[in-house]
């Protein structure tokens, strides 16, 4: 039996790793031809455009890991069926249950890669890539070591968005220079924008240098003007798809401890933690198929079958996350729901397949 499973690893893997080049190839270039406007905005051209769209890869291979699992899986064990293997390994006894727990593992092997790249790598990079292409469009402003977006306006020089391990998601630091010396160091604890591109200073603090003394200066609000690109502006909103799954699940605590929604994010959390669960039932999904009607169907009729069902995954996962923000539904169910429904469909069918 550890043949077979080696096997079969082999065989499906192989063509999921095929479908993942063309999913991958084909939206790498949609996202490039979408960079296309904003060349030539501050110092963001092509090269900046292909390397902004390099740096989205492991999100996107997050995102269609399970469609391409599925689509991959159709296309190995139709392949093994169609040459009458799956045929031979069932009359040497090995019951479709078998084959499914052998089918299953590989998708548990593809799932924890999955949670690794979704969890951990593509987070970081899409973080890097949203500051990368917004400061390079500005033209104005630079990523400096650790992550700190900083920008200058004038004599004020802005820290936007420093996300530290104190949780000051959003926070916003402003050091104002006169003649070549520090005269004022001030805190924001969130930035809105006026319909005249004026800033909302929310919880401003500000520490003044004088030259008697230093002065503390404190408002729950404080409008001020400024030049800076409006796009800059999301740099300091705290994006669920940035954060890693232990600063989601931390920032998740901080917000039930502050009595803040945190729907949208106990959502993505669980979200992510599902997309890629939803990977085992995607890929024993194949083996019922190879045994039906689609057992000599060719690769298109195969490929039909693959994408009809990740749309429809796709469509009702989103339609759950929907109604689930407008109906209050637990999170968990939410995100759950579907890869559950999946799971029982590709047993039903892998049981009826015996």
């Amino acid at each position: 039996m550890r043949i077979v499973r080696r096997y079969l690893f082999r065989e499906v893997v192989g063509k999921i790793v095929v479908v993942m080049a063309v999913l991958l190839a084909l939206s790498t270039f949609i996202e490039l031809i979408g960079q296309l406007d904003d060349i030539g905005e501050g110092y963001f051209g092509l090269l900046q455009a292909i390397y902004y769209v390099l740096l989205k890869i492991p999100s996107k291979i997050f995102q269609t890991f399970p469609i391409a699992a599925l689509i991959g899986s159709l296309l190995g064990l139709g392949a093994l069926a169609t040459h009458s293997e799956i045929i031979v390994l069932r009359a040497s006894g090995i019951s479709s249950l078998k084959l499914g727990s052998a089918v299953a593992a590989t998708g548990i092997v593809l799932a924890l890669i999955s949670i690794a790249i979704g969890d951990f790598i593509a987070p970081s990079l899409e973080g890097y890539a949203r500051q990368f292409r917004s400061l390079a469009r500005s033209g104005q402003a630079r990523l400096a070591v650790g992550g700190a977006t900083w920008v200058r306006d004038g004599n004020t020089y802005i820290n936007l968005g420093a996300q530290g391990e104190d949780l000051l998601y959003g926070g916003v630091m402003m050091f104002r220079i006169e003649d070549g010396a520090l005269a004022a160091v001030a805190h924001v604890d969130s930035v809105d924008v006026t319909d005249e591109e004026q800033w909302v200073l929310n919880n401003f603090s500000e520490t003044r240098f004088l030259d008697d003394g230093i002065e503390v200066f404190h408002v729950p609000q404080l409008l001020e003007p400024k030049n800076l690109d409006s796009e800059l502006l999301a740099l300091m909103e705290v994006r669920p798809t940035t954060l890693t799954g232990q600063r989601l699940r931390r920032y998740i605590d901080y917000l039930r401890e502050n009595d803040l929604d945190s729907q949208r994010y106990e959502v993505t959390y669980w979200s992510r933690i599902m997309s890629s669960l939803a990977i085992i039932p995607m890929v024993v999904l194949g083996l019922p198929f190879s045994f039906g009607n689609l057992r000599n169907s060719g690769t298109g009729g195969r490929m039909v079958v693959g994408v009809a069902i990740g749309l429809a995954y796709f469509l009702g996962s989103q339609t759950l996350v929907d109604g689930g923000a407008v109906y209050g539904l637990a999170p968990i169910l939410v995100a759950a729901f579907p890869t559950l429904l999946l799971a029982l469909v590709a047993t039903i069918m892998l049981v009826r397949a015996r």
